[in-house]
Parts: C-alpha cells; structure tokens; sequence
C-alpha cells in the first residue's frame, strides 16, 4: 500500500450513498474546508449534489483498491449506501447482504489499512441504538 504524500488532512472525504437521501444531504452539509468525494452506482437526481464517482461497485475489493488509489489519500469514508427497501429484503435476501453486509467490510478492509476513519450509517432497523458500547 503505497502512501500519497499527500496529507490526509487536506484530502477528500468520500461520501458514499451520495445519490441518496442521506448521502446527497452529506455531501451538502460538508464543513467549510471540506471537500466532500460522493460515489454511488447511480448518478444523483437533478437538484441533487454530483456524484463524483459513478458506479463504483463497493462489493469489489480491486474496484475499491483502484478508487481508493485513484481518488485519496481519503481524509474519511462515511458509509451512507445501503439496501433501504427493508420489506423487499426478505425477497432478495442475497442482495440486501451483499449491499448491507459485504460492503461495509469490503470498505472497511481499504480504511484500515491506509490508515482511514470509517463510519458506517445505519438505522434502528438493523442496530436499535441500545447497546452501551459499539457494535461490532
């Protein structure tokens, strides 16, 4: 893994999920001196922010070994994307895990070893918020 010289401070943040609701509304509400990298497999809907890097498959680790060397040194990743239809994931069962189950750790593989903050979102149908101490 090769280092940019590049200091991470200063780079992007990668936003991913950026053509949805969530997503979209992060890349909005980037602080002043942030710059904010929005990837998503679709591009976003007119009024929307640009998507920077349309579809990316974040499943695949090459794909996201190349977007992480094309794109960073990332300053951070927060993990908007996600199989939302929660009643329809019953009926594709195999999709919902690949979206919500491999590609957070497909992501968080690339954060960890170039030294990247990962934050993952989700919501109180999968993790309710309860627990004192983080999920792992």
């Amino acid at each position: 893994m090769s280092e940019r010289p590049t200091d991470r401070a200063e780079g992007p943040v990668l936003v991913t999920g950026a053509a949805g609701m969530l997503g979209s509304q992060l890349l909005l509400d980037a602080p002043p001196g942030t710059t904010a990298l929005g990837t998503d497999l679709v591009a976003a809907r007119e009024g929307s922010p640009a998507v920077g890097e349309v579809g990316v498959d974040l499943c695949d680790r090459k794909v996201v070994a190349e977007l992480f060397e094309r794109a960073g040194p990332f300053r951070g990743v927060i993990h908007a994307a996600a199989y939302t239809a929660v009643d329809k994931a019953e009926e594709e069962v195999e999709l919902a895990q690949r979206v919500n189950g491999e590609s957070p750790g497909v992501l968080g593989e690339a954060c960890a070893a170039h030294g990247v903050p990962f934050v993952l979102v989700s919501t109180d149908f999968v993790f309710d918020g309860t627990q004192s101490e983080p999920y792992r």
